[in-house]
């Protein structure tokens, strides 16, 4: 099934008085943002399950605590990065798409950043194994769409142009009803009130929202896969690792901070 925009508005007004959990038994967490890979890293180690599954120690927990409450300034790169887009940002002359265009560009190059540097403090922290077992609960959290984002599992499965080709239009689709509802998701939950709207009313939203979000992406999962032979198949439940139960909950993107 491919659901477009009318379909998921339907859904949103049909579950909006359901009430919902944020898992599913499993450690797939849905309605994801896009391109937060660094955030989601760090938001899974400050968890204490996960922490309990990793075999983590308390100089281990304290490190991340650090790398997660890190500064730009304590980024190498980062400082001079945010001062070179200030100066080209005041530029009378730029435009407002040559503007935007900068604003996204300075996002990347920040992520990136940011990436590198957790990546440099985590691998001087974690061993081998437990890099490996962190690798596997973040898969299965970002579920069959990981096929496609990383290079190194699609790699793995030895998948073939038609195949690539075949799950990229399967993921197009579904993002077409998708995009909406998961920034509409996101956004809800850190905007304001509008006038006459109770927290009740807001909260009720974004559960809806989550709902929807949910069974489409589930669909989607499911499609993701079917294209896969079974060695192919066989090969991605070893890349997720034995499987790793999260309850997440529904009003929050992410779903932990790292307090």
């Amino acid at each position: 099934m491919r659901p477009n925009a009318s379909f998921s508005l339907l859904l949103v007004l049909w579950f909006a008085s359901c009430r919902c959990l944020g898992d599913d038994g499993s450690a797939r967490r849905y309605g994801l943002p896009k391109g937060e890979e660094p955030l989601l890293t760090l938001c899974v180690l400050g968890r204490p399950d996960v922490q309990a599954e990793l075999k983590l120690t308390a100089k281990q927990i304290a490190t991340i605590k650090r790398v997660c409450s890190a500064k730009a300034e304590d980024i190498p790169g980062a400082k001079e990065l945010l001062t070179n887009a200030r100066m080209l940002q005041s530029n009378p002359a730029l435009s407002a798409s040559a503007k935007e265009k900068l604003g996204k560009a300075l996002h990347d190059a920040m992520s990136g950043l940011c990436e590198a540097h957790q990546r440099r403090e985590l691998s001087a922290v974690l061993s081998a194994n437990q890099r490996q077992r962190l690798d596997e609960i973040l898969t299965q959290m970002v579920g069959p769409i990981a096929v496609l984002e990383k290079p190194t599992i699609s790699s793995k499965l030895q998948l073939s142009e038609k195949q690539t080709g075949e799950m990229a239009d399967t993921a197009k689709h579904y993002e077409s009803g998708l995009g909406w509802i998961r920034a509409r998701y996101g956004r809800q939950q850190i905007a304001g009130l509008s006038k006459n709207e109770s927290l009740q009313e807001r909260e009720k939203e974004v559960e809806a929202l989550f709902v929807v979000i949910r069974a489409i992406e589930k669909e989607r999962d499911a499609d993701l896969l079917l294209g896969l032979t079974p060695a192919q198949l066989a090969s991605w439940h070893t890349i997720e690792g034995k499987p790793f139960v999260i309850a997440w909950p529904v009003t929050s993107v992410l779903g932990c901070d790292c307090d």
